[in-house]
């Protein structure tokens, strides 16, 4: 097997940070890695070829997915036109090696997900991880459930969201997906 690349995010290597209030999984220690312990994750869906893992708790979201492909692995939070609206999380790379992207669905088809901060939002990612490895890719990320950012859906406990997720060509950002698929995921 290929030998493991981990480009953590700036606190990738440490716990996710706790929130106020406690939350999902508290018996299981997180963090943002690129590395999906089994039990980690309160809940798990297969769409397609991507798992998709997910915890919340009142604050923020904690997100993980994986899937076998050379290329980039997105997964688009509560999208409202095909592509177009969606919360984009994106490990692809950046300078020559993986990295995770905040990005926001700008329109229904098309490279059209530009980083937050490309369209005056902000990059609301609290820790994030991405790994290339044999093959598979692999993200963590956690974000707030309610950013202030424009460009992020605010998302609440016990409701449930569409989701699409899609794998790229190539590792870069640019590249043109060769898969994708529509999902759900409901929040804690």
């Amino acid at each position: 097997p290929a030998p493991e690349v981990a480009v953590p995010g700036d606190t990738a290597t440490e716990a996710y940070p706790e929130s106020a209030t406690g939350g999902a999984s508290d018996d299981v220690i997180r963090a943002a890695d690129a590395v999906i312990a089994a039990g980690e994750y309160a809940h798990e869906t297969v769409i397609g070829k991507v798992t998709v893992y997910w915890s919340n708790d009142d604050q923020y979201l904690y997100l993980a997915a994986e899937a076998e492909t050379a290329g980039w692995l997105g997964i688009g939070l509560d999208p409202e036109n095909r592509m177009q609206g969606a919360n984009y999380i994106i490990a692809a790379e950046r300078n020559g090696a993986p990295a995770v992207y905040d990005a926001y669905g700008q329109g229904a088809v098309g490279a059209t997900h530009p980083e937050d901060t490309e369209i005056g939002g902000s990059d609301d990612l609290v820790a994030s991880a991405v790994s290339v490895q044999g093959g598979v890719v692999r993200l963590e990320a956690q974000i707030p459930l309610d950013s202030g950012d424009q460009y992020d859906k605010v998302l609440q406990p016990g409701e449930t969201y569409p989701i699409i997720v899609a794998t790229g060509t190539f590792l870069q950002f640019s590249a043109p997906h060769d898969f994708r698929a529509l999902g759900e995921m409901t929040l804690d």
